[in-house]
């Protein structure tokens, strides 16, 4: 089977550190493309990296449960991917929705490819999300009131969860700091998971953006199941267990045009 043949190919990378595309097509007899299409699927997980002429064990240094990266730092990284996530979940949005806007990087640009509507209501309790939506006046912008958190940019505390308790949200838009089946979404601090357990519990539909670095990692406080996401949104195939899994639990997986499933 597929997935027993990646999870020997796997194995077999990450026991020699660093072998060439020869030696694996000669230890698995198979096709040259078969290769290329399993070592994506790897590359995806995050276990291995390809190199000229092969591939090898990616080190990777642990995340550390307790590592709480600033904003501006976040945001440098996977830039690229993270506009590419953003465009697709703007895609979900429609005219005269109440929409939450969550405080990573992976969100906050959203904002940006909702210019064409009219009439949308956004909740946020994300710095930049309130400064950014100074250039459309079309929309009503509720900023959830609270204390304000440096490293995550965003207003938090007890009063921007009793606030969150009076609306009624369309579609959330949310964001985590690592997701794998077993631990789901996840993120560091107290004070953010608790908004993000109360958001999901106000809002219909759900909606989670991350880019492919953050699956099969697990990060402190499980604020969300996989299966309390109506949709994921990723920039590169999670690889074929993640997929299966989506598919039977009634998630839908949303991916850029010509990215491989």
């Amino acid at each position: 089977m597929k997935s027993e043949r990646i999870q020997q190919l796997e194995e077999y990378i990450c026991e020699h550190e660093i072998v060439t595309m020869q030696e694996m097509l000669d230890v698995f007899g198979i096709s040259m493309n078969t290769l290329r299409r399993d070592l994506n699927e790897l590359c995806a997980r995050g276990s291995i990296e390809k190199v000229y002429g092969g591939a090898r064990k990616k080190t990777v240094e642990p995340l550390r449960v307790d590592q709480l990266i600033s904003y501006s730092e976040r945001n440098v990284r996977n830039r690229e991917q993270k506009e590419q996530i953003a465009r697709l979940a703007a895609g979900f949005v429609e005219e005269d929705d109440m929409i939450f806007i969550d405080t990573g990087t992976s969100t906050v640009p959203l904002l940006k490819y909702l210019q064409s509507f009219q009439h949308l209501t956004i909740i946020t309790n994300s710095v930049y999300v309130l400064h950014s939506a100074l250039d459309y006046p079309q929309f009503t912008v509720i900023g959830l009131p609270g204390n304000l958190k440096h490293k995550t940019a965003s207003l938090i505390g007890e009063q921007c969860i009793e606030m969150l308790g009076r609306y009624n949200i369309s579609k959330a838009f949310m964001a985590c700091t690592a997701f794998s089946l077993e631990t789901g979404a996840s993120n560091t601090t107290m004070e953010e998971f608790d908004i993000k357990k109360k958001v999901l519990e106000r809002s219909r539909e759900k909606y989670l953006l991350v880019d492919a670095g953050k699956f099969g990692k697990t990060s402190l406080l499980t604020f969300g199941r996989p299966e309390d996401f109506n949709c994921i949104l990723t920039d590169t195939s999670p690889g074929e267990e993640y997929i299966k899994y989506f598919r039977d639990n009634g998630i839908r997986l949303v991916l850029p045009e010509g990215a491989a499933q």
